[in-house]
């Protein structure tokens, strides 16, 4: 049931919200450690000095004044192209977390409108395969039920319509142990749903 092979989801972008919070937590967090390890190379060279010539000129300078300016763009650039990415990557592995999360809400809301027809089919490279498994079997479970429920009360309805309105007495004896039974087996399978009391 779950796997199948030629299922590719054309969108990546299936849940915005949690996707994009998660690529900007992850990308902020790889700037801010970008950032401290810049600020630490800055730091600790500043009990330095370096000579260089600077418009013809030799110079001697702190050696984190010399490389500041190289600094900060080595860290722009970095930023920029590791953020590229880090997107990508991020939204791939989070593909595979909210294309499963899709399936398995598509699926519950199916259920809760009465159609435990279906099932729930995820990509082998999809997270939540268990979580998967379990919904496919309560559905399961549920038409299960529901399918001895129906084949009960189908024989609850032969049972009325075998009444002969001519004779009610007829069924009174005979059809009506046989009505009180099947009555009594449909309430033991609607007991196995556990309600509010409603």
């Amino acid at each position: 049931m779950i796997g199948q092979k030629d299922s590719r989801r054309k969108n990546y972008f299936i849940k915005k919200k949690f996707q994009g919070i998660f690529i900007l937590r992850f990308c902020l967090l790889m700037g801010i450690g970008l950032a401290v390890s810049a600020l630490g190379l800055y730091l600790y060279s500043r009990s330095s000095t370096t000579t260089s010539f600077i418009h013809s000129r030799l110079s001697i300078v702190n050696t984190s004044d010399y490389i500041l300016p190289a600094l900060i763009w080595a860290v722009l650039l970095v930023l920029f192209v590791m953020g590229i990415i880090t997107t990508l990557v991020v939204m791939y592995m989070s593909h595979r977390i909210a294309g499963a999360m899709f399936n398995i809400e598509h699926r519950l809301n199916q259920i809760g409108n009465g159609d435990l027809t279906a099932y729930i089919k995820l990509r082998s490279t999809d997270q939540a395969q268990d979580m998967a498994e379990g919904v496919n079997s309560i559905a399961k479970v549920l038409s299960e039920k529901l399918s001895e429920m129906k084949k009960i009360m189908s024989g609850i309805n032969d049972d009325i319509s075998k009444i002969d309105k001519n004779n009610p007495g007829n069924f009174l004896e005979n059809g009506l142990g046989n009505l009180a039974g099947r009555i009594k087996e449909l309430s033991e399978k609607l007991n196995y749903f556990k309600t509010d009391g409603k």
